[in-house]
């Protein structure tokens, strides 16, 4: 099937399946991608740490993680890029692929903030309604293999680029949310 894409507010994603026990706490305070914590060499944060927030645009409660830029495709680490665990065999469960070839399928969903480096630190949405009042740069499409239904539970799935993005949950897949609309 092409690829097809789904808007960010047709997204919710459970709470988050990776990190620690999420707390309701106060961002850092430039924000979650402030340039003195996200896309670092050196962790900034604990890895792991989960704060949950409220975003009044998607009316719900949004998570973020903080975690590692791992595995890379051929597909830059860029703002809304679908990542989700790397190949547990050849990498740490903190560091997030973008590649469908290098990655679990059907693992939890860690939504790129921002252009990323390769083995930097940084947030990822990770749960929760998109969280657009918090980062402006999540607002928008997110890439689906056109098989997305309204009411349907997706999972992250391999696109035809060779990078990760959001399919319609199978039973051999571990579901990570649900899609209130229909991909376009």
């Amino acid at each position: 099937m092409a690829d097809a894409s789904l808007d960010d507010g047709a997204i919710c994603l459970y709470p988050p399946q990776i990190g620690c026990v999420p707390r309701v706490g106060q961002p850092p305070v430039d924000g979650f991608t402030g340039s003195d914590h996200h896309n670092q060499a050196y962790e900034k944060f604990p890895v792991g740490t989960t704060i949950q927030v409220y975003d009044t645009t998607n009316k719900g409660p949004s998570y973020f993680t903080y975690l590692r830029a791992g595995v890379a495709s051929g597909t830059a680490f860029a703002a809304k890029q679908v990542g989700t665990v790397g190949d547990v065999a050849t990498a740490a469960w903190y560091r997030i692929s973008n590649d469908g070839d290098q990655s679990i399928t059907g693992g939890p969903p860690c939504v790129f903030l921002s252009a990323m480096t390769l083995n930097y630190y940084g947030w990822f949405w990770t749960g929760g309604v998109c969280p657009v009042d918090w980062v402006s740069g999540l607002d928008g499409n997110y890439e689906t293999n056109d098989s997305v239904t309204a009411g349907c539970m997706i999972s992250v799935g391999d696109m035809t680029a060779d990078n990760l993005g959001f399919v319609i949950a199978t039973a051999l897949q571990r579901s990570c949310g649900v899609s209130t609309e229909a991909d376009a």
